[in-house]
């Protein structure tokens, strides 16, 4: 019998669609059997990071012995970033493999649905906010404690980083749902965008937004790459070895804890963010300092001290005139180099004047710390910080120590001082004891446009012709070389525009001298020049000021033109916080106890002096330490790290010798941290406002 034709059968068969595929079917074929694949991507995002990272860390100058350092600070880092790809793919798995399937398989249709819209941003919000919650909360609130109450900054902090953490989990949703091949070349170049600004913004600040910053980029490249077709055909085996070995090879990046030399180097550069946090993750007990080195530390300082009566004879004429200028934000170098002291006419006569000081620092690393030193005698963990009332921002109001003017009113000298800004007036406490203040304010102005020198310069002038009978103490201090340099010009470089603002000072100075020397009080007037602090350009990684304790920022130019005196160049390592007890020793007052600095005056008379005050600097949780054999120590108590110079063979601090035996680092941490346990505030519930 013939069978019968059953065309309906074979249109039915070739009509009909596939079957679904099952769960674990979809979720393998999410894994592993697109073009790319999640370890595929989690790979490229890796290494475009790891690419961008070695670029930055190569922009670093290190000296040529530190060769063996600079390469393993460049395998280790690749190590991370491919190591936290790998992290991030690993939730995106576990999302697709556990999460995802145990909630929808208990959930109801409605339901169901509900959570197919909003699970992955759940999911991927909540992880998140575990990722940024403390990193971010850390900086929001050093941020917050500087724009409201301290009760209110906590929450603050914590309601911002819960907002960053959702809208990125938002942004990640939305584009893994809408990608296309043109949006996703524009997510690559704005996660490059966003990798490179971490690297070039903020430097040495705020490392919770770089962390933030970072992960953006990298999820961002994550999604991008996942749906990427590369090649034809399948990637299981591919995308299963690096599924299991790049964690394999990734995990000593994380496990074993760096030299302390390493440590530091790695934790410069700002858009390693896995470093800084692979850092606090582990345990710095491990590197705490041996019980037995630490009577070390007794070298550090007499905690016993006394007021110190003045030296006699003097030196000064009767009824002298004393003038005292700081400028801002001058590295000493730029005095020193022939090339550049050229362009500043009067500083670079005054200093042919005077008894110049080349291995002067000051005690920290922005105005605040170090004119609040060098008036009161006293290091910033040793004042008492509250917020003004006035501005609501931390000043020395309440700290009750006497700062050096205040002895010198005392005795009937008169005080003078004229300030481009407001907290350099009495009720701040920065400085404190002046008869006549006046605040050159211009109103309308932002905060970094500051009253110009020339305005200064005349009221100075002012001062001189009423004053110069003397006894009197005239006291300014430029502003006009902080950034942005506007007195420099508008072209060239941040270097360029720096010195033009230098010399625009300089020309100020030029004025003063003339008219000193017009009114004939030249012969009979202590001129006292200095800066309160450095200013970087690209060294150790870092910008401008207030970020870091390295030469560039610490070293200063000091001078002393007293009328008599022969001028000569002493290289003894001195501080700004010596001002104080050398004025008060010059004008014949008795140096008040408390002071931590030494009168300067033997070495101004050209003899021989023991140092018995310690020579250190502090800010932003970093300490930096000066001992007596050339040897500078450098602690950061936020990040962990040390760093040991010897500054008379490596006096731009490139070889860290703190695991080095010869350098004695063990005993110097020691050293260090003694001082600083023995000489610091301690009140009541009051706590080093440190910023961070």
């Amino acid at each position: 019998m013939q069978a019968p034709d059953q065309p309906n059968v074979a249109v039915s068969v070739r009509a009909s669609s596939p079957p679904q595929a099952s769960l674990p079917a979809q979720r393998h074929r999410f894994l592993l059997k697109t073009p790319l694949g999640i370890w595929g991507a989690a790979f490229l995002a890796g290494l475009t990071l790891a690419l961008l990272n070695a670029l930055a860390i190569g922009w670093v100058p290190a000296a040529p012995f530190e060769t063996d350092v600079r390469f393993r600070h460049h395998l280790i880092d690749a190590a991370q970033q491919f190591g936290f790809a790998w992290f991030l793919a690993a939730a995106v798995a576990s999302y697709h493999w556990v999460l995802k399937p145990a909630v929808l398989r208990r959930a109801g249709y409605t339901t169901k649905r509900w959570l197919a819209a909003w699970l992955p941003f759940v999911a991927l919000a909540s992880g998140l906010t575990a990722l940024l919650s403390a990193p971010l909360t850390d900086d929001f609130r050093e941020f917050a404690h500087r724009q409201v109450s301290v009760n209110a900054a906590p929450y603050l902090a914590r309601a911002m980083a819960y907002a960053c953490a959702g809208a990125l989990a938002l942004g990640l949703v939305l584009f893994n749902r809408w990608w296309r091949p043109g949006l996703a070349l524009a997510a690559g170049v704005f996660a490059l965008a966003v990798s490179v600004g971490n690297h070039t913004l903020l430097k040495h600040n705020y490392p919770g937004v770089h962390f933030l910053l970072g992960l953006t980029a990298l999820s961002v490249l994550l999604a991008t790459f996942k749906p990427c077709r590369f090649w034809r055909g399948s990637s299981y085996r591919w995308q299963r070895t690096l599924a299991f070995g790049l964690p394999l090879v990734c995990l000593p990046a994380f496990v074993a804890a760096p030299s302390l030399t390493l440590q530091a180097e790695q934790l410069k550069i700002d858009g390693s963010v896995v470093a800084r946090r692979v850092t606090e993750l582990r345990d710095w007990v491990r590197r705490s300092i041996p019980a037995e080195v630490a009577s070390a530390a007794n070298s550090a300082g007499n905690t016993q001290r006394t007021p110190v009566p003045s030296s006699h004879p003097g030196l000064l004429p009767e009824r002298p005139l004393v003038v005292m200028l700081t400028i801002d934000a001058v590295r000493a170098d730029v005095l020193e180099k022939p090339a550049l002291a050229r362009r500043f006419e009067a500083l670079s006569e005054l200093k042919r004047q005077s008894i110049y000081f080349d291995n002067a620092r000051a005690p920290g690393s922005q105005t605040v710390t170090s004119l609040s030193g060098v008036f009161s005698g006293l290091y910033f963990s040793q004042q008492y910080w509250t917020r003004h009332p006035e501005v609501g921002h931390l000043f020395l109001g309440d700290d009750r120590p006497s700062r050096f003017p205040e002895v010198l009113q005392q005795a009937g000298i008169k005080t003078v001082t004229f300030s481009a800004t407001y907290f350099l007036l009495n009720r701040f406490g920065i400085v404190r004891g002046f008869d006549e203040e006046r605040f050159l304010d211009n109103p309308g102005q932002a905060f970094t446009d500051y009253s110009p020198g020339s305005q200064l310069t005349d009221q100075l002038l002012s001062a001189i012709e009423r004053y110069g009978h003397g006894p009197a103490f005239l006291y300014a201090h430029y502003l006009d070389t902080h950034f942005p340099y506007k007195h420099g010009g508008k072209r060239g470089s941040a270097f360029e525009r720096y010195l033009g603002a230098i010399g625009y000072v300089d020309r100020q100075l030029g004025r003063i001298l003339r008219r000193l020397e017009q009114l004939g009080l030249l012969e009979r007037t202590l001129i006292v020049v200095a800066s309160d602090h450095g200013e970087a350009f690209g060294e150790h990684n870092s910008q401008f000021h207030a970020t870091t304790l390295y030469e560039e920022q610490l070293r200063v130019p000091l001078m002393f033109r007293v009328p008599g005196l022969a001028a000569r160049v002493v290289d003894a390592p001195v501080s700004l916080m010596d001002l104080g007890p050398t004025l008060l020793d010059l004008l014949g007052q008795t140096t008040p106890a408390h002071f931590m600095g030494q009168s300067l005056v033997p070495l101004l008379r050209g003899k021989p002096m023991t140092f018995t005050r310690p020579l250190l600097a502090e800010g932003r949780l970093k300490k930096a330490f000066y001992y007596p054999d050339g040897y500078k120590l450098i602690v950061d108590d936020k990040d962990h790290t040390a760093e040991l110079y010897d500054l008379e063979h490596d006096p731009r601090e490139f070889k860290n010798l703190i695991d080095e035996p010869e350098g004695r680092g063990a005993e110097r941490l020691a050293q260090l941290r003694q001082f600083f346990e023995e000489y610091q505030i301690r009140r009541p519930g009051y706590e080093i406002p440190y910023r961070q």
